[in-house]
């Protein structure tokens, strides 16, 4: 009886493995992936096949059975919780990978976002450094007219205050010198 319910156990779990199986291929992108997972639900059907078969041509009378029977069983059993295991481990494997692919699809696209904003302020930085080194360029042409200017202003300041001053020292003279004649005797 022991041996039949294990047996029992085993194909309830292999039954068990092929919904989660079928939940890992329905969840999985990958075709080449894909094709395996497929390939392991037909082993695992093959396999619940062969367990099926077992359980009702063997005769499951606890008396008569033998150590090769009960060592089958628990081989049977036991390899149906491998089965279930590796499966779960594989699920919750393909669970995180799926949650990691999208929390780094969402920081992909966050970073690309700012490279694009990055982008365009570069564009708009070059942009403005261009308007400052026009600008700068039109700021010294101004300080070099201005410089001009003045320099010309004052060579015509210079010009004309020598003129004044001549013109002034001129009279000034004439005075003198008719103060002088004056005052001769």
């Amino acid at each position: 009886m022991l041996l039949r319910i294990l047996l029992g156990m085993g194909i309830i779990l292999l039954v068990f493995s092929l919904n989660i199986c079928k939940i890992i291929i329905t969840k999985t992108n990958d075709k080449k992936s894909n094709n395996s997972w497929k390939i392991l639900f037909v082993l695992i059907m093959f396999f619940l096949t062969g367990y099926i078969i077992y359980f009702f041509l063997h005769p499951g009378n606890s008396l008569e059975s033998t150590e090769t029977d009960t060592l089958v069983s628990l081989v049977f059993f036991f390899g149906a919780v491998f089965v279930v295991l590796v499966l779960k481990a594989s699920q919750n494997s393909i669970k995180m990978l799926n949650i990691t692919i999208g929390a780094l699809h969402e920081k992909n696209s966050i970073y690309k976002r700012v490279k694009n904003e990055l982008e365009s302020n570069k564009i708009e930085l070059e942009k403005s450094h261009i308007k400052l080194r026009e600008s700068h360029e039109e700021l010294e042409n101004t300080i070099d007219d201005f410089y001009a200017l003045r320099l010309s202003l004052e060579d015509d300041e210079k010009k004309r205050l020598k003129k004044k001053i001549g013109a002034e020292n001129k009279k000034i003279k004439k005075r003198i010198n008719r103060l002088k004649r004056r005052n001769l005797p």
